[in-house]
């Protein structure tokens, strides 16, 4: 039996409510900790969305159908973090910015954590060593909010078939499993600490700590096309910047899907 496997959803539970701070304490509506389920993320959007101020959390050991970004396969076996929020979503925010800024948050606690050489790839995925440590996929539906995050805690021992990406798990990285509870408390409140970006110049500036696309060669895949250029950090909305030459053009990361020499 596996580290992870020794603790139970109640324990889980428990250790999420109990790591959380106060503020967002009072904020929880419900915690459903599951041993499997299809999806956090679809599990929240089934069931009765929370009052403004108040959010929902679902957490699970497993997922049997774990999405990413555009539809595609999240690999979700036991060894991972999979957690997703409910929340009515604050005003002036766009949708990229909520994730991309997620990411950068659960980065930087990370950080904390004595974990260095993370990256993030715009606009969801985190990266250790070169390799996919987690994502985020954040959903939006007439004013209701559900931000998933995928992290592995070890690095996983198969992937689909026709993955092409590295995974890593932070055991690699030296993180102590008697962790796991209270990261799910961590990821939990990285998800809902997400401002508007009225303080964009802070936000860009924490950003590019992480930014594994700036100054890098990369190619934009939109549809059938394949557009190259350099990578330039972000605008205020959380587009991609790509110099071409001597313009910069923006990306935005519901069209576009980005391949560079360090990331898939």
């Amino acid at each position: 039996m596996s580290n992870m496997q020794k603790f139970t959803c109640a324990s889980i539970a428990h250790h999420i409510i109990h790591s959380l701070s106060l503020s967002f304490r009072r904020r929880l509506n419900t915690v459903s900790v599951l041993d499997t389920v299809s999806s956090t993320n679809d599990y929240l959007w089934a069931r009765p969305h929370p009052a403004s101020g108040r959010f929902n959390l679902c957490a699970a050991t497993s997922q049997s159908a774990g999405r990413g970004r555009r539809g595609k396969l999240w690999h979700s076996d036991y060894g991972g973090i999979y957690l997703s929020v409910a929340w009515r979503l604050p005003a002036a925010l766009h949708n990229t910015w909520i994730g991309l800024m997620s990411s950068v948050r659960l980065a930087e606690r990370l950080s904390d954590y004595g974990i260095s050489k993370i990256g993030i790839k715009w606009p969801n995925d985190l990266y250790y060593q070169g390799a996919k440590l987690g994502g985020i996929l954040f959903e939006q539906r007439a004013g209701v909010a559900v931000l998933g995050i995928g992290l592995n805690l070890v690095t996983p021992k198969r992937v689909p078939s026709d993955n092409t990406v590295a995974w890593i798990g932070l055991d690699e990285a030296g993180l102590s499993m008697a962790c796991y509870p209270q990261l799910f408390a961590v990821v939990a409140e990285t998800a809902l600490s997400v401002k508007p970006q009225a303080r964009f110049k802070e936000c860009r500036q924490r950003f590019s700590k992480f930014d594994l696309l700036y100054n890098q060669p990369i190619e934009i895949l939109k549809e059938r096309s394949c557009i190259r250029g350099i990578g330039a950090g972000v605008n205020e909305q959380g587009d991609l910047l790509v110099r071409q030459g001597s313009k910069l053009h923006p990306y935005h990361s519901g069209a576009v899907s980005v391949r560079c020499e360090t990331s898939d």
